[in-house]
């Protein structure tokens, strides 16, 4: 498998059916280190993608920038971060998260010891 195969990006906006698949597929997925989308995705399809990644020892970078995921999305990010330590690289810049999401994720950093910045 080369390194192709092992990330999902292709830059095109998936919307929240797209992330709803993407959630899904995670579930059985052994293979992708890096998830990369960005475009449509609102925090129910956040929400989804993240409880996915709660069990999910595959997926090591996430970048899920440039979407509408909003404090209640990354809410949902911080949870898998502090029950899944797989994760060594957190992108959401440009997804309307305001204090509360940004505290959340600042919470789930010092517990989870391992992912080194939020960006």
């Amino acid at each position: 498998m080369n390194q192709r195969q092992r990330e999902l990006w292709d830059g095109k906006k998936i919307g929240n059916d797209g992330a709803q698949a993407v959630a899904e597929a995670l579930k059985v997925n052994t293979k992708l280190t890096h998830l990369e989308r960005y475009g449509q995705i609102a925090s129910e399809s956040a929400r989804a993608i993240a409880e996915t990644l709660k069990v999910n020892k595959t997926v090591a970078e996430v970048a899920l920038s440039q979407n509408q995921i909003g404090d209640a999305g990354a809410r949902a990010i911080a949870e898998t971060l502090k029950v899944n330590k797989t994760r060594t690289e957190l992108t959401l810049g440009h997804n309307c998260i305001g204090q509360v999401g940004i505290q959340a994720l600042e919470e789930a950093r010092n517990v989870n010891g391992i992912l080194p910045e939020l960006e």
